[in-house]
């Protein structure tokens, strides 16, 4: 992923941090909502309107991971998606592009359907990196492992097994 992010500015394209995630409460079965998250995703970037999209949008690539969290709301999945970007657009422009998108792929396979606040944000790479401040947007993707969340924020499953081994 470092080596993906260094090519991708030095070729003076954007990389962008884009986070999907749905509606959900305490008693959601994870995996359920998991699943029907994974439909969404596929049929988003699978669709015309999705594939015409990323045109517009001059995206070359992404790498998706996704991440569950545990708070006073239950569950909480959300995907974590770094895109790379040929075309410079604000990330206002795929905000709106992308969040109609991901509404109606979520409505088709009978997920919730996301709020404009929260169902879909899009944030550059400086800012996420900014605001993933103990490492950089490479670690954000692959050591969900190592995070551990604020009391106040809930657990991750880590966190969870943690306090068992303790």
């Amino acid at each position: 992923l470092v080596s993906a992010i260094t090519t991708a500015r030095a070729m003076g394209w954007q990389v962008l941090l884009m986070t999907c995630t749905v509606p959900h409460g305490i008693g959601d079965d994870v995996n359920d909502i998991r699943a029907k998250m994974l439909k969404a995703w596929r049929k988003m970037i699978d669709s015309r309107a999705g594939k015409d999209m990323k045109k517009l949008l001059g995206i070359e690539g992404t790498i998706r991971a996704f991440e569950v969290t545990y708070g006073r709301n239950g569950f909480h999945p959300h995907f974590h998606i770094l895109i790379f970007a040929k075309n410079d657009f604000t990330t206002r422009s795929f905000q709106n592009g992308f969040y109609p998108l991901w509404l109606n792929a979520c409505i088709s396979v009978d997920l919730p359907p996301p709020s404009e606040s929260h169902g879909l944000h899009v944030d550059d790479g400086s800012r996420a990196e900014r605001y993933v401040t103990k490492w950089g947007l490479e670690d954000e993707m692959t050591k969900s492992h190592l995070k551990t969340s604020r009391s106040d924020k809930g657990q991750t499953p880590w966190d969870f097994l943690r306090d068992v081994l303790r």
